[in-house]
């Protein structure tokens, strides 16, 4: 897999190791809250690519 072509949840399970489905519901949610928390730290409606 290319790494332009991975999601984030592509990239943190690769980087967690973790190779089924089971906790992407989880990883999911704490990366869609990380990214909230960077933009209202950040004030800015889009994080950049």
């Amino acid at each position: 897999m290319k790494v332009s072509n991975m999601t984030q949840l592509d990239k943190l399970k690769q980087l967690l190791d973790i190779k089924d489905d089971s906790k992407d519901f989880i990883l999911e949610f704490t990366i869609e809250r990380v990214e909230d928390t960077i933009r209202n730290y950040c004030n800015i409606k889009e994080i950049p690519v």
